[in-house]
């Protein structure tokens, strides 16, 4: 009876403990869908959601299966169950017994218990959070394999019910590296699926960078791969309880979005403001390196001073160990620290003759200006135009581009880079003096990254803005600069080079496809003449326009970053070419006529021999 419950459920006897279970089983398997989420527990039993905990951790499996059914039902009908701290406190129990590591049927039913958990949240993710972070914080380094197996395994059941944007992405990047590193293998590939997926919702593997980059070159490619096989997220599955209201805002005529879609768009954005926002603290909190000093314990000078290219690659090794981890954050200059020589000895190799020891002096400069950002401004900005130069050698093509990706945005910014006199239309516009039409293109192309990666004046007068330690605070794209960038792409559409034209051209529909009103207001005027100086053109990028406008269409990504850029395969230039040369059959010689023939021929000449008169008859 109702009277007797709480005595059973704290009997000895699990046969006793199991009919409590089917008893409170039977009370909750009468209310209908009305009552999912009104049900008072107390109104059950005294005290229930404590009794819940306890009930979830029973040691024998006969009864813990009954138990987890009930639990199953308190999820979904009473309102207790509804409180993140309450859904925080079964899973740890879950934890601690053996519902996630004993059978299957015993593991499956604890599995949807959690997921139930996070379903019947009345406060958006709150349960979500809280369950996650009791996993990843206690499962994760659980002694027992299998809860460790069973905790990565809900994690990315989580992100693929509810979707990735669910997630507590802080408490992932701080923990991702354990699953990462362990030893289970099945473990690792969990963790590997679920970061591809965090980066299918996310947009891109930016909030997770910090975490990709210390990740082993072969995870990084299995990465890359499964991010490859599937670029979207997959959609979730089960929907929170407390979006389950939400109906469509739309007319017959006019089909809008749902709510429930723009709830998962703006939890989007705030978790990607989010995880900005703690890597800008985490980036805050980091200690500045004193690269000098560091470079004085070891035989850097030495190594740099050598002949052999190999000595100096291993010198500049040595730089960028002693650089620390990314994103790299280094002492600024002053009157006791001092970068002018080692930037001279950087600008020497740039101009030396083996190309590995031009792409690590690169490397070295991109580490330079993303740790020290603006103070070095002085140094590094004449730098720009040579480093740019490099790029004509195909070798160096990708680290010039990565290396100018550093320099934007930490060093200097787009008005600076559009300079006439001074910045990239100096060297870009003139086909004298740059005649090199590969290195014309990857300038281009440098700004066009430059512009997509960049955030508009209004967007960073928000009180929410955060500044990204990848990207910079000078990573800022203004009117001025949006203008001098159309006028560049109006000269350079008509240049010589075909492969330079069409860089001017994506450069110019990145800028088109800029939402910002002042933006639009100021290349308008340029994006009007070009329909008088290239038609063509024009028409190209006005079809290109009103497609990215109409509703409903996609937008093209534009956070696709250098390194995930794969070159197109090289076809001939001659369609001739590229068709198989039919193979015609040589008639062989007949050998026999041919030794038969010169056979005849020895004859002949002996004959002839032979005819001779003698050498008496000869002198009479």
């Amino acid at each position: 009876t109702r009277d007797t419950i709480p005595e059973a459920l704290q009997s000895k006897l699990w046969k006793t403990r199991k009919a409590a279970y089917e008893f409170l089983i039977s009370m909750l398997s009468v209310k209908n869908s009305a009552d999912e989420g009104q049900v008072d527990s107390n109104s059950l039993v005294h005290s229930l959601d404590s009794k819940v905990c306890i009930m979830v951790k029973d040691s024998n499996l006969g009864a813990l299966d009954s138990a987890l059914q009930f639990a199953y039902l308190y999820a979904n009908y009473c309102t207790s169950a509804s409180q993140a701290s309450q859904a925080a406190n079964i899973t740890t129990q879950l934890l601690k017994g053996a519902a996630l590591s004993s059978r299957p049927t015993t593991v499956q039913r604890a599995k949807q218990l959690i997921l139930k958990l996070m379903e019947v949240s009345s406060d958006g993710v709150s349960s979500i959070h809280a369950i996650v972070e009791v996993l990843l914080t206690n499962g994760i380094t659980d002694r027992k394999p299998k809860i460790v197996l069973q905790s990565a395994q809900l994690v990315l059941d989580t992100a693929l019910s509810f979707g990735a944007v669910t997630l507590p992405i802080g408490a992932i990047s701080v923990h991702a590296p354990k699953m990462l590193s362990h030893t289970n293998g099945p473990v690792r590939d969990l963790a590997l699926d679920l970061l591809a997926e965090i980066c299918r919702s996310l947009g891109g593997k930016q909030p997770l960078q910090a975490v990709i980059d210390n990740m082993k070159n072969a995870q990084q490619n299995s990465l890359d791969e499964l991010l490859q096989n599937q670029s979207s997220p997959t959609p979730p599955k089960i929907r929170l309880r407390s979006n389950k209201d939400d109906t469509l805002s739309a007319d017959e005529n006019n089909p809008g979005p749902s709510n429930h879609t723009q709830s998962l768009q703006a939890n989007l954005d705030a978790i990607r403001n989010s995880a900005k926002a703690e890597e800008a603290k985490k980036y805050a909190s980091k200690t500045a390196v004193n690269i000098l000093s560091e470079l004085k314990k070891t035989d850097f000078e030495s190594k740099l001073a050598m002949m052999k290219w190999s000595e100096k690659t291993a010198a500049l090794d040595i730089m960028i160990k002693c650089g620390g981890d990314k994103p790299y954050k280094m002492v600024h200059p002053s009157s006791s620290v001092s970068y002018v020589q080692i930037i001279g000895d950087l600008k020497k190799l740039l101009s030396h003759t083996h190309f590995a020891v031009n792409s690590k002096a690169l490397q070295c400069i991109a580490m330079l200006a993303q740790g020290t950002g603006e103070t070095l401004y002085s140094k590094i900005k004449p730098l720009i135009k040579i480093i740019a130069g490099l790029a004509k050698d195909k070798k160096l093509t990708r680290v010039v581009g990565e290396t100018l990706d550093q320099i934007f945005g930490h060093v200097v910014g787009l008005d600076l880079l559009l300079d006439p006199d001074d910045g990239i239309p100096s060297w870009v516009l003139d086909e004298k003096k740059n005649k090199n039409a590969l290195a014309r293109k990857c300038s281009l192309e440098f700004l066009q990254r430059c512009i997509d990666r960049a955030v508009v004046e209004e967007e960073m007068q928000n009180d929410s803005f955060t500044v990204d330690p990848n990207l910079g605070p000078l990573a800022v794209l203004t009117p001025k600069a949006g203008e001098a960038a159309a006028q560049l792409c109006l000269a350079k559409v008509n240049d010589t080079d075909a492969t330079v034209r069409k860089a001017a051209t994506d450069l110019f529909a990145s800028l088109l496809s800029v939402e910002d009103s002042s933006i639009a207001a100021a290349i308008t005027p340029t994006f009007e003449t070009l329909k008088s100086e290239n038609i063509h053109v024009y028409k190209t990028l006005d079809a290109k326009r009103n497609v990215s406008t109409e509703p409903g269409q996609n937008t093209p990504d534009t956070s696709k970053s250098l390194s995930t850029i794969q070159p197109k395969p090289k076809l001939s230039s001659s369609p001739l070419r590229n068709k198989p040369i039919p193979s015609v059959p040589r008639p062989r010689p007949n050998t026999t006529k041919i030794a038969k023939k010169q056979e005849k021929d020895d004859s002949d000449i002996l004959q002839e021999t032979t005819n001779l008169p003698s050498f008496e008859d000869a002198l009479a």
